[in-house]
């Protein structure tokens, strides 16, 4: 179905990506517009396609078989059975330790019980993350966390949206996302979260314009513009930096901690080929795992991914259930892959799932 341009500005990056997939694809869609509050008129633009009979619905990373659910839904999740668990990202974590899977040490607690969590800053020897236990997005991650003052605020930055807070163990390396489609790996994108790199003359603050310049001239929906506000201050304070430094030479100086797209980090998508094998293998095995998962993004940390896996070597970080889409299509460096066209084939040759 032909769309008009203005229609599918409508849609949010990761649904206009499956709507452009499904039309290179040949198939079949429209946008369905659902209002979402009665009192404001708020909508909500959803793509709807069919394959093999049955009707999907798909936004922000959520796919929907809008022939199922309960009454006054759109539908259900196609990852629905896997739901529970994989929004739990302290039960995930326990899940994957039994296993056999190397994930970073950690707690929950609830924000009524800030004092103990609080109180656990002094019994642990190693940098912290802290993180929303049912987050999506990298929304309220704060990581590299070395200094009491910074643990206090990012506890509080947590317990303002959410019930549950994670904390854990900061682990060192090289941020990726593995796009799992059953049963297997199809796409890998690596995050390097918001930075500058230092030439000895220019302070982070211009530097940061400069990237901001680059962006605009490339307009990637996945790599925003960004202005430093409150939480980049705290993170440059946090390293010694502030706007107006002056970086060294070659230098990276990092504004956030999330590689997370939507936090404005920058992507790059890597060939299979170019990492280990054996994180392949486990980022499989994890999703296979959970019942229900049949396909994720799935976050890890690696040191060195030319290496074999090692307990010293990765951390799995979580599983997502709703995984964006657009990362694989609007790369800062590398070759997009159509991981849109994956999923359908799956949903095409296996749904219903049994």
């Amino acid at each position: 179905m032909r769309i008009a341009p203005d229609e599918l500005n409508k849609l949010d990056q990761h649904a206009e990506s499956l709507a452009r997939s499904l039309y290179n694809n040949g198939i079949d869609f429209e946008i369905k517009t659902v209002v979402i509050r009665q009192n404001d008129s708020k909508q909500a633009h959803w793509v709807r396609f069919k394959v093999n009979g049955h009707a999907f619905l798909y936004k922000s990373g959520v796919l929907l078989d809008s022939d199922k659910g309960s009454r006054g839904t759109l539908g259900r999740n196609i990852n629905y059975l896997s739901s529970l668990l994989v929004a739990d990202k302290h039960l995930t974590k326990e899940h994957l330790r039994a296993n056999n899977i190397n994930v970073p040490r950690g707690e929950k607690f609830r924000r009524r019980n800030l004092k103990q969590a609080l109180d656990y800053f002094e019994q642990r020897a190693y940098p912290l993350c802290v993180k929303p236990n049912n987050g999506r997005m990298g929304h309220c991650v704060t990581s590299s966390i070395v200094s009491f003052e910074q643990y206090k605020r990012a506890l509080d930055y947590v317990a303002e949206n959410y019930v549950n807070i994670v904390i854990e163990e900061h682990v060192e390396g090289e941020h990726f996302r593995f796009f799992y489609v059953e049963p297997n790996v199809i796409a890998i994108r690596q995050g390097i979260p918001l930075s500058v790199v230092g030439d000895g003359h220019r302070s982070i603050s211009t530097l940061l314009d400069e990237k901001n310049q680059q962006r605009r001239k490339r307009n990637l929906v996945t790599h925003p513009t960004v202005e430093i506000d409150s939480h980049i201050n705290h993170f440059l304070e946090a390293q010694g930096y502030s706007p107006s430094s002056v970086p060294a030479k070659n230098s990276r100086v990092f504004l956030r901690s999330s590689a997370g797209h939507s936090e404005a980090a920058d992507t790059i998508l890597i060939a299979p080929e170019e990492i280990h094998p054996d994180y392949l293998e486990i980022v499989a095995k994890a999703c296979k795992s959970v019942p229900g998962l049949y396909y994720s993004g799935v976050d890890i940390v690696i040191k060195d991914k030319s290496q074999p896996a090692s307990d010293d070597n990765y951390w799995l970080i979580e599983l997502n259930a709703n995984p964006g889409l657009s990362p694989y299509y609007y790369p800062w460096v590398g070759d997009k892959v159509d991981v849109c066209k994956n999923l359908i084939n799956l949903i095409s040759q296996k749904y219903p799932f049994s």
